[in-house]
């Protein structure tokens, strides 16, 4: 009886002494994370995991809960009663720091020696002048020069050049090539102005290294991509936007679906425009009946 007492305690004091040591482990990968600080819930003392992630929080005890940091990942408060459950493991969520995108371009030519000129339109520009299409978004921006005879129209010049000598980019894919037609395209127009996320404007020689289509000049849009989320994370959102002007009769609807997972991301988008007729100006001050 006595011996069988005496196990019992000892299995008891094995199992209390387990239970002070944890391991830190990533929530992802489920690798064992070293160098996770644990603080005593008054913030009096602290410990470090090893190698594998194991540490012995016995030199914290007795306190209600602790405090798991890491550099690389989420704070998080644990419980001390729920380290007694076997088989005392914490896992961590990874810190995601995601870095605004940037494009690198490289040239044969040493950098001061090519004249470049580029400038960028944001999705935020777009949403300060509520372009009617992208013909608009260019001729608002005061860089580029757009031809138009109706509403319905919009052909960019850069540089003199007309559209036929300007290369029209969506996403890399191109809309126009150097014999496509003479004068004056209006393929700009095509490209829906809510669903971009930037359009670059490229002048000068520098453009060259597009080819030989573009002799003013080369204007990227670059529309919005769907995200996939980490971590098994889903996202939905829906935007909808309705503009009316009664200058030019003009009445304009928008709307788009964004799912975004782990694995699949999809955009969905639908715009519908109508425009009326541009009328010309009935007062002429120039006193020249025949102009304008």
């Amino acid at each position: 009886m006595r011996r069988g007492f005496l196990a019992l305690l000892g299995l008891l004091v094995a199992y209390g002494w387990s239970a002070q040591q944890i391991t830190v482990k990533d929530l992802v990968s489920n690798a064992p994370i070293e160098g996770a600080v644990i603080f005593s819930e008054a913030r009096t003392a602290f410990l470090k995991s090893d190698s594998k992630g194991r540490v012995d929080i016995t030199a914290l005890l007795p306190c209600d809960s602790i405090l798991i940091t890491h550099v690389a990942y989420e704070s998080q408060a644990v419980s001390t009663s729920l380290l007694k459950r076997s088989p005392f493991t914490v896992t961590m969520m990874p810190t995601v720091i995601q870095m605004p995108t940037f494009e690198l371009k490289a040239a044969r030519e040493s950098f001061f020696e090519s004249p470049k000129q580029m400038v960028t339109l944001s999705e935020k520009a777009m949403e300060t002048t509520q372009p009617r299409t992208t013909a608009d978004l260019l001729e608002r921006s005061g860089e580029v020069f757009v031809q138009r005879s109706q509403l319905g129209g919009g052909s960019p010049v850069l540089r003199g050049f007309e559209a036929n000598r300007i290369l029209l980019m969506v996403d890399g894919v191109r809309l126009n090539n150097a014999i496509y037609r003479s004068g004056h395209l209006q393929n700009a127009i095509t490209v829906d102005p809510y669903l971009l996320e930037r359009t670059e404007v490229i002048f000068g020689p520098g453009s060259l290294i597009y080819g030989s289509d573009a002799l003013g000049g080369v204007i990227h849009f670059r529309s919005r991509r769907p995200k996939t989320l980490p971590y098994s994370r889903k996202k939905t959102s829906l935007r909808f936007a309705q503009k009316m002007s009664t200058a030019t009769e003009e009445s304009a609807s928008h709307l788009d679906f964004e799912y975004s997972g782990d694995r699949l991301a999809s955009l969905s988008s639908f715009t519908l425009t109508r425009f009326g007729k541009l009328r010309m100006g009935e007062n002429r001050l120039h006193g020249d009946a025949e102009w304008g």
